[in-house]
């Protein structure tokens, strides 16, 4: 079975919309943040779950990223509040191929507006990059504006994020991990 695209056209909700459903520590992070360009928004529950997915393996893994993406001031904000990892794919210290099954297992959790908000996987020790590979992937399966990219290196302890269909490189700064992550 093979990966069909499944994205889709969002009017997506006000960024007023956002601050209620944020703790304190998120809100003023968020705050902090450039507001001209898209901003990330990693629950502590997603960071964990997908840090747990990714341990120390010396084999890439990965899945994909729940929650919501809001309209924002000049750019988006993507909050991911859930990880679905894959369970069923092929991979090796330097790919990955996940089976098209993960969307599934995503399915019965999209409830109360959630949706598909994009993927992560790890780059084991090579750090947190995205390949053209990935790119590609991004351009083909995550093509909303809002979709986001996660690169974690668990090695070297790394992470970067990538949103859109062009692969456009989220600033650190700009990469909000919920407190107690």
């Amino acid at each position: 079975m093979r990966w069909q695209d499944q994205s889709e056209t969002f009017a997506l909700p006000a960024f007023d919309a956002l601050q209620a459903r944020l703790g304190a520590f998120e809100r003023q992070k968020l705050q902090d943040t450039n507001g001209e360009l898209p901003r990330v928004v990693i629950s502590a529950a997603c960071w964990r779950a997908m840090r747990e997915d990714v341990g120390q393996s010396h084999e890439e893994r990965g899945g994909l990223l729940l929650g919501r993406a809001y309209a924002g001031t000049g750019a988006e904000v993507i909050v991911a509040e859930r990880s679905v990892a894959s369970r069923a794919f092929d991979s090796t210290g330097v790919s990955l191929r996940m089976e098209s099954g993960i969307w599934e297992l995503a399915r019965p959790l999209l409830k109360d507006g959630m949706i598909v908000v994009g993927w992560y996987h790890s780059h084991p020790n090579l750090g947190a990059f995205f390949s053209e590979t990935d790119r590609a992937t991004q351009r083909n399966f995550f093509r909303n504006a809002f979709n986001l990219g996660l690169v974690i290196d668990p090695v070297r302890n790394e992470l970067c994020a990538f949103v859109g269909p062009d692969s456009m490189h989220v600033p650190d700064e700009n990469v909000i991990v919920g407190e107690g992550a």
